[in-house]
């Protein structure tokens, strides 16, 4: 999908609000959050999608984070807590 194709950032807050299992405005939010620079917003949704269902979308979660952790250098505070914290939940 094109980002212009990508609903709202409140419309998908609003779907993720009333059910909390929408994978799929998660994985379009953690997108919009990585391009909008919020690398932490997007690391947490994408963490939730791994928490919630590790396989959706051919493990969205686990190649999102890896991609915002690529996005910021493979280092930093913020990188070992998430690599940390995904570490967990697949092991």
């Amino acid at each position: 999908k094109r980002i212009g194709d990508v609903p709202e950032r409140a419309i998908l807050e609003q779907r993720i609000a009333q059910n909390a299992d929408d994978l799929e405005a998660r994985d379009l939010l953690a997108a919009r959050l990585a391009l909008a620079g919020d690398a932490e917003g997007a690391l947490e949704q994408y963490l939730e999608i791994l928490r919630r269902d590790r396989r959706y979308r051919d493990e969205a979660g686990r190649k999102g984070l890896l991609a915002v952790f690529e996005l910021l250098g493979n280092s930093g505070a913020l990188v070992n807590r998430y690599r940390s914290q995904m570490f967990n939940l697949l092991h």
